[in-house]
This record gives structure tokens, sequence and C-alpha cells, in this order.
């Protein structure tokens, strides 16, 4: 398999395990080559972890700044563009 582009929508979905089928294979196979979406699926399962961890019912103000400190990079990052 060549390895293609994913966007990080996919990378999110395949982190939240909506995925099925080809999709799923295919994401799975290139988020475990590729360092780039490697990091992100890293960091989408990081914030999964600390959204599931606190049960208030609003956010408190230093988890915001923790995510917005993980996703500084976000605005950097362009979409990959669907190769298939």
């Amino acid at each position: 398999m060549r390895m293609r582009s994913i966007c990080n929508d996919q990378v999110l979905a395949y982190i939240a395990g909506e995925l099925t089928g080809t999709d799923l294979e295919r994401a799975a196979w290139h988020v475990t080559r590729c360092a780039k979406c490697s990091a992100t699926a890293q960091r989408f399962r990081a914030v999964g972890a600390i959204l599931r961890s606190d049960d208030s019912f609003l956010p408190p103000s230093c988890l915001i700044v923790r995510v917005r400190d993980m996703f500084s990079c976000w605005q950097q990052i362009q979409p990959a563009a669907d190769l298939s």
C-alpha cells in the first residue's frame, strides 16, 4: 500500500472509532507510518483522556489552556488533499 495523505478529520474519526472497513484500514495504516499524523492522533487521544477525566459541566480554564497549548500548531497544519 502506498502512502496517501489523510486529513485531520479522518485522523479524529479513526481515534473516535467512527471508521469501518477500508476507511479504517487506510487510516490505521497511515497513522502508524506517518509521524505527523501519529503525533496528531496522540494529541487527539490526550484531549479525549482529559475530557473523559473531567466530570464538570464547564471545563476549567486550566483545561482550556492545556488544550490550546496542545493544538497551538493546529493553525499551521493545512488539511491534506484526498488522493483516493
